[in-house]
């Protein structure tokens, strides 16, 4: 992924973009972002778990969106591992090894009886998007929290245990005009 080498080789400052106005006054008949805004999310059925809804701005097919999406996206691979349940990362995912790879180590640890306990992520910088029309590629900088996996019995299996770590995470989705959504096609940790 091209992206993925640029970001890696080179630190990437972030450019803020700021718009500019003549100074004149909006039409007062145009509806308001905000209302806007909402009669588009409540258009749109919802994704994700209950407990773990896909916000609005994931839904936008815009590097904002891209990059909101792939924030929620790790968010749910934590949830997986932590709670056992992989069906969002499979419903957001198509044709994804690092998704399969996960749903069959969780599967593995669920019939096993394990528990998976920490691995929490917290996002270093606010990540970066690359669009090129219905495909975009995002990175970050990610902090994982340390994990511990606890068998049937509950004592640690201390060989499954993790340090906590920092991870540059790239992701590659494809724009979904059905669910409104990005579904990812590939995860790459370095």
């Amino acid at each position: 992924m091209r992206l993925v080498r640029t970001v890696a080789a080179t630190a990437v400052g972030v450019a803020l973009l700021a718009g500019c106005s003549n100074g004149g006054t909006a039409n007062e008949t145009l509806p308001s972002a905000s209302s806007s805004a909402a009669e588009t999310s409540e258009s749109l059925p919802p994704l994700g778990p209950p407990d773990m809804p896909m916000p609005a701005e994931a839904r936008e097919k815009t590097e904002a969106g891209a990059i909101a999406a792939s924030r929620y996206f790790i968010q749910l691979t934590v949830r997986a591992y932590q709670q056992g349940d992989t069906e969002p990362v499979l419903n957001l995912s198509r044709d994804c090894e690092y998704c399969k790879d996960l749903t069959t180590g969780v599967t593995e640890d669920q019939t096993a009886g394990n528990r998976i306990s920490g691995g929490d992520v917290t996002f270093v910088d606010p990540g970066q998007a690359r669009l090129d029309g219905d495909n975009v590629e995002t990175a970050f900088t990610v902090d994982q929290t340390s994990l511990s996996v606890f068998g049937p019995d509950g004592e640690e299996i201390a060989d499954r245990a993790q340090p906590s770590f920092r991870v540059f995470t790239a992701l590659a989705a494809t724009w979904s005009p059905q669910l409104q959504a990005w579904l990812v096609n590939q995860v790459t940790i370095t």
